[in-house]
Protein backbone atom coordinates (compact mmCIF):
# COMPACT_ATOMS: atom_id res chain seq x y z
CA UNK A 1 0.00 0.00 0.00
CA UNK A 2 1.01 3.30 -0.85
CA UNK A 3 1.67 5.69 1.97
CA UNK A 4 0.79 9.16 1.43
CA UNK A 5 3.66 11.96 1.32
CA UNK A 6 4.55 14.13 4.02
CA UNK A 7 4.09 17.92 3.06
CA UNK A 8 6.68 20.79 4.87
CA UNK A 9 5.96 24.19 4.01
CA UNK A 10 8.71 26.62 5.17
CA UNK A 11 8.46 29.94 4.37
CA UNK A 12 11.62 32.86 4.39
CA UNK A 13 11.37 36.12 3.30
CA UNK A 14 9.25 36.03 0.10
CA UNK A 15 10.67 32.83 -1.35
CA UNK A 16 8.63 29.77 -0.29
CA UNK A 17 9.96 26.26 -0.18
CA UNK A 18 7.22 23.14 -0.28
CA UNK A 19 9.41 19.88 0.27
CA UNK A 20 7.08 17.04 -0.37
CA UNK A 21 8.49 13.44 1.04
CA UNK A 22 8.06 9.78 -0.27
CA UNK A 23 9.53 6.83 0.85
CA UNK A 24 12.28 6.61 -1.31
CA UNK A 25 11.98 9.88 -3.48
CA UNK A 26 12.05 13.34 -2.76
CA UNK A 27 10.97 16.23 -4.77
CA UNK A 28 11.42 19.61 -4.08
CA UNK A 29 9.77 22.53 -6.04
CA UNK A 30 10.89 25.96 -5.97
CA UNK A 31 8.82 28.90 -6.35
CA UNK A 32 10.30 32.47 -6.37
CA UNK A 33 7.70 34.89 -5.46
CA UNK A 34 8.66 38.49 -5.61
CA UNK A 35 6.72 41.63 -3.82
CA UNK A 36 6.60 44.49 -6.31
CA UNK A 37 4.08 47.25 -5.55
CA UNK A 38 2.26 44.54 -3.20
CA UNK A 39 1.92 42.42 -6.41
CA UNK A 40 3.43 39.30 -6.82
CA UNK A 41 4.56 38.11 -9.94
CA UNK A 42 5.78 34.38 -10.82
CA UNK A 43 9.35 33.68 -12.19
CA UNK A 44 9.51 30.56 -13.67
CA UNK A 45 12.95 28.80 -15.28
CA UNK A 46 14.21 29.32 -18.41
CA UNK A 47 12.91 26.34 -20.79
CA UNK A 48 14.89 24.65 -22.79
CA UNK A 49 14.53 24.97 -26.73
CA UNK A 50 12.05 22.53 -28.47
CA UNK A 51 14.12 19.81 -30.28
CA UNK A 52 13.44 20.61 -34.73
CA UNK A 53 12.35 17.32 -35.63
CA UNK A 54 14.56 16.95 -39.18
CA UNK A 55 13.31 18.76 -42.39
CA UNK A 56 10.42 20.04 -40.29
CA UNK A 57 10.12 23.95 -39.87
CA UNK A 58 10.87 26.53 -42.09
CA UNK A 59 14.08 27.23 -43.00
CA UNK A 60 14.78 30.77 -42.74
CA UNK A 61 18.11 31.17 -44.79
CA UNK A 62 19.31 34.93 -46.08
CA UNK A 63 19.00 36.34 -49.37
CA UNK A 64 22.07 35.86 -51.40
CA UNK A 65 24.06 38.50 -52.74
CA UNK A 66 22.99 39.28 -56.36
CA UNK A 67 24.97 37.27 -58.48
CA UNK A 68 26.49 37.67 -61.96
CA UNK A 69 23.91 36.79 -63.70
CA UNK A 70 19.97 38.20 -63.96
CA UNK A 71 18.51 34.85 -64.43
CA UNK A 72 16.72 33.17 -61.83
CA UNK A 73 18.73 30.01 -61.39
CA UNK A 74 22.01 32.69 -61.10
CA UNK A 75 21.20 33.85 -58.35
CA UNK A 76 19.88 30.68 -56.10
CA UNK A 77 22.15 29.32 -53.81
CA UNK A 78 23.19 25.49 -54.31
CA UNK A 79 21.14 24.36 -51.66
CA UNK A 80 17.78 25.81 -52.81
CA UNK A 81 18.79 24.58 -56.57
CA UNK A 82 18.98 20.83 -55.18
CA UNK A 83 16.11 21.32 -53.15
CA UNK A 84 14.31 22.17 -56.41
CA UNK A 85 15.99 19.99 -58.97
CA UNK A 86 14.83 17.07 -56.86
CA UNK A 87 11.43 17.61 -56.62
CA UNK A 88 11.20 18.31 -60.62
CA UNK A 89 12.01 16.19 -64.02
CA UNK A 90 13.56 16.97 -66.90
CA UNK A 91 11.70 17.31 -69.87
CA UNK A 92 12.80 17.32 -73.36
CA UNK A 93 11.84 20.02 -75.99
CA UNK A 94 12.02 20.09 -79.69
CA UNK A 95 12.43 23.27 -81.54
CA UNK A 96 9.06 25.27 -82.07
CA UNK A 97 7.19 23.68 -78.55
CA UNK A 98 4.84 25.71 -76.93
CA UNK A 99 6.02 25.68 -72.90
CA UNK A 100 2.76 27.94 -71.82
CA UNK A 101 0.31 29.03 -73.90
CA UNK A 102 -2.13 32.37 -73.43
CA UNK A 103 -4.83 31.73 -72.24
CA UNK A 104 -4.31 28.44 -70.82
CA UNK A 105 -3.72 27.27 -67.20
CA UNK A 106 -1.09 24.92 -66.25
CA UNK A 107 0.23 23.26 -63.04
CA UNK A 108 4.17 23.16 -63.40
CA UNK A 109 6.57 25.96 -63.28
CA UNK A 110 9.16 25.49 -65.87
CA UNK A 111 13.27 26.95 -65.18
CA UNK A 112 15.02 26.86 -68.98
CA UNK A 113 18.04 24.35 -68.59
CA UNK A 114 19.66 24.44 -72.66
CA UNK A 115 16.66 26.18 -74.42
CA UNK A 116 16.05 29.20 -75.46
CA UNK A 117 12.71 30.56 -75.91
CA UNK A 118 10.40 33.78 -77.21
CA UNK A 119 7.68 35.41 -75.36
CA UNK A 120 4.65 36.54 -77.45
CA UNK A 121 1.17 37.73 -77.14
CA UNK A 122 -1.25 36.42 -80.09
CA UNK A 123 -3.88 38.57 -81.42
CA UNK A 124 -6.03 38.29 -84.05
CA UNK A 125 -3.61 40.55 -86.24
CA UNK A 126 -0.57 37.64 -85.47
CA UNK A 127 1.87 38.00 -82.96
CA UNK A 128 3.85 40.70 -80.72
CA UNK A 129 7.27 39.53 -79.45
CA UNK A 130 7.66 40.57 -76.04
CA UNK A 131 10.60 38.92 -74.33
CA UNK A 132 13.19 36.23 -74.86
CA UNK A 133 14.37 33.78 -72.24
CA UNK A 134 17.36 31.67 -71.89
CA UNK A 135 19.14 28.94 -69.71
CA UNK A 136 18.22 29.61 -65.72
CA UNK A 137 14.91 31.09 -66.92
CA UNK A 138 11.74 30.32 -65.14
CA UNK A 139 8.51 30.82 -67.08
CA UNK A 140 5.01 30.23 -65.75
CA UNK A 141 5.39 31.61 -62.12
CA UNK A 142 2.60 34.24 -62.56
CA UNK A 143 0.10 31.51 -62.95
CA UNK A 144 1.89 30.29 -59.88
CA UNK A 145 1.17 33.18 -57.58
CA UNK A 146 -2.55 33.68 -58.78
CA UNK A 147 -3.83 30.59 -60.01
CA UNK A 148 -4.78 32.38 -63.37
CA UNK A 149 -3.91 31.73 -67.15
CA UNK A 150 -0.52 32.38 -68.76
CA UNK A 151 -1.05 36.12 -70.38
CA UNK A 152 1.76 35.17 -72.83
CA UNK A 153 2.79 32.33 -75.16
CA UNK A 154 6.40 31.06 -74.55
CA UNK A 155 7.61 29.11 -77.50
CA UNK A 156 11.51 27.35 -77.87
CA UNK A 157 13.47 28.42 -80.53
CA UNK A 158 16.16 25.00 -80.23
CA UNK A 159 16.31 22.09 -78.52
CA UNK A 160 16.76 21.61 -75.16
CA UNK A 161 15.49 20.76 -72.05
CA UNK A 162 13.85 22.23 -68.90
CA UNK A 163 13.27 21.39 -65.30
CA UNK A 164 9.47 20.97 -64.78
CA UNK A 165 8.09 21.29 -60.95
CA UNK A 166 4.30 21.39 -60.39
CA UNK A 167 2.79 23.96 -58.35
CA UNK A 168 2.57 22.03 -55.21
CA UNK A 169 6.27 20.84 -54.95
CA UNK A 170 7.15 24.71 -55.93
CA UNK A 171 5.24 25.93 -53.06
CA UNK A 172 6.42 22.98 -50.39
CA UNK A 173 9.96 24.51 -51.46
CA UNK A 174 9.51 28.17 -51.02
CA UNK A 175 8.12 27.82 -47.96
CA UNK A 176 10.75 25.39 -46.63
CA UNK A 177 12.90 28.41 -47.86
CA UNK A 178 12.02 31.77 -47.46
CA UNK A 179 14.74 33.48 -49.68
CA UNK A 180 13.19 32.01 -52.91
CA UNK A 181 10.24 33.85 -52.52
CA UNK A 182 11.95 37.12 -52.45
CA UNK A 183 14.25 36.21 -55.53
CA UNK A 184 11.07 35.21 -57.52
CA UNK A 185 10.09 38.96 -56.51
CA UNK A 186 13.78 40.40 -57.96
CA UNK A 187 12.98 38.51 -60.63
CA UNK A 188 9.53 39.51 -61.23
CA UNK A 189 10.10 43.39 -60.94
CA UNK A 190 12.87 43.09 -63.45
CA UNK A 191 10.86 41.63 -65.53
CA UNK A 192 8.05 44.44 -64.61
CA UNK A 193 10.65 47.29 -65.36
CA UNK A 194 11.78 45.90 -68.72
CA UNK A 195 8.39 45.98 -69.70
CA UNK A 196 7.97 49.62 -68.75
CA UNK A 197 10.44 50.50 -70.48
CA UNK A 198 9.79 48.95 -73.52
CA UNK A 199 6.47 50.72 -73.34
CA UNK A 200 7.66 53.89 -72.49
CA UNK A 201 10.19 54.01 -75.80
CA UNK A 202 8.03 51.84 -78.10
CA UNK A 203 9.32 48.77 -80.03
CA UNK A 204 12.94 48.12 -79.37
CA UNK A 205 15.47 48.59 -82.51
CA UNK A 206 16.98 45.23 -83.18
CA UNK A 207 20.01 46.63 -82.33
CA UNK A 208 19.18 46.98 -79.00
CA UNK A 209 17.25 43.77 -78.59
CA UNK A 210 20.79 42.03 -79.93
CA UNK A 211 22.91 44.27 -77.09
CA UNK A 212 20.14 43.16 -74.22
CA UNK A 213 20.87 38.73 -75.31
CA UNK A 214 24.45 39.34 -75.63
CA UNK A 215 24.92 41.26 -72.16
CA UNK A 216 22.40 38.57 -70.21
CA UNK A 217 24.53 35.68 -72.01
CA UNK A 218 27.79 37.18 -71.26
CA UNK A 219 26.68 38.05 -67.44
CA UNK A 220 25.15 34.75 -66.45
CA UNK A 221 26.77 31.51 -64.77
CA UNK A 222 27.30 29.41 -67.44
CA UNK A 223 31.06 28.40 -68.34
CA UNK A 224 30.28 28.38 -72.15
CA UNK A 225 28.28 31.02 -74.08
CA UNK A 226 24.70 29.16 -74.75
CA UNK A 227 23.18 31.20 -77.20
CA UNK A 228 21.88 29.54 -80.57
CA UNK A 229 24.72 29.11 -82.88
CA UNK A 230 21.90 29.41 -86.34
CA UNK A 231 21.43 33.35 -86.91
CA UNK A 232 17.97 31.75 -88.23
CA UNK A 233 17.44 30.52 -84.16
CA UNK A 234 18.99 33.97 -83.12
CA UNK A 235 16.36 36.37 -85.13
CA UNK A 236 13.56 34.25 -84.31
CA UNK A 237 14.56 34.36 -80.45
CA UNK A 238 14.46 38.51 -80.65
CA UNK A 239 11.64 38.40 -82.81
CA UNK A 240 13.33 40.29 -85.78
CA UNK A 241 13.93 39.02 -89.62
CA UNK A 242 17.31 37.54 -90.56
CA UNK A 243 18.33 40.63 -92.56
CA UNK A 244 17.65 42.71 -89.20
CA UNK A 245 20.07 40.48 -87.04
CA UNK A 246 22.66 40.81 -89.85
CA UNK A 247 22.45 44.49 -90.09
CA UNK A 248 22.97 44.79 -85.95
CA UNK A 249 25.48 42.49 -85.81
CA UNK A 250 27.52 44.49 -88.33
CA UNK A 251 26.89 47.13 -86.40
CA UNK A 252 28.46 45.92 -83.69
CA UNK A 253 31.26 44.12 -85.05
CA UNK A 254 31.66 47.79 -87.00
CA UNK A 255 31.91 49.69 -83.40
CA UNK A 256 34.35 47.00 -82.39
CA UNK A 257 31.99 45.85 -79.93
CA UNK A 258 32.16 41.95 -80.75
CA UNK A 259 33.45 39.55 -83.16
CA UNK A 260 32.29 36.79 -84.98
CA UNK A 261 32.87 33.49 -86.45
CA UNK A 262 32.25 29.79 -86.97
CA UNK A 263 28.54 30.39 -85.37
CA UNK A 264 30.04 31.84 -82.25
CA UNK A 265 29.94 35.32 -80.91
CA UNK A 266 32.46 37.19 -78.60
CA UNK A 267 32.18 40.15 -76.58
CA UNK A 268 34.99 42.30 -76.74
CA UNK A 269 33.71 45.45 -75.20
CA UNK A 270 31.48 44.60 -72.38
CA UNK A 271 31.28 48.56 -71.02
CA UNK A 272 29.98 49.47 -74.42
CA UNK A 273 27.86 46.67 -74.90
CA UNK A 274 26.28 47.01 -71.28
CA UNK A 275 25.58 50.75 -71.71
CA UNK A 276 24.12 50.21 -74.84
CA UNK A 277 21.53 47.07 -73.35
CA UNK A 278 20.76 49.52 -70.45
CA UNK A 279 20.23 52.62 -72.28
CA UNK A 280 18.99 51.46 -75.46
CA UNK A 281 18.93 52.82 -79.22
CA UNK A 282 16.82 54.01 -81.77
CA UNK A 283 19.32 52.94 -84.87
Amino acid sequence: MQRKPAIDLVETGHQCHVRIRFTEHEVRIEERLKARNDESSLVLPARRPARTAPGGPMRRAPLPERGQGDDFWSQLRAEWRNALAGTGRIRACRAGAELCVQDRRSDAVLILRSVHARVVHRTGEGEVWLAHRGPGDIVGEMSLVDGGPHSATVVTVDAGNVLAISHEAFDRVVRRYDGLSRVLLRVAVQRLRDADLQRGIGEEAPLTRLARLLDQDRRSDAAEPSLPRLQREIADLLGMSRASLVRALHSLRRDGIIKTGRGRITVLDPAALGLLASKGDRR
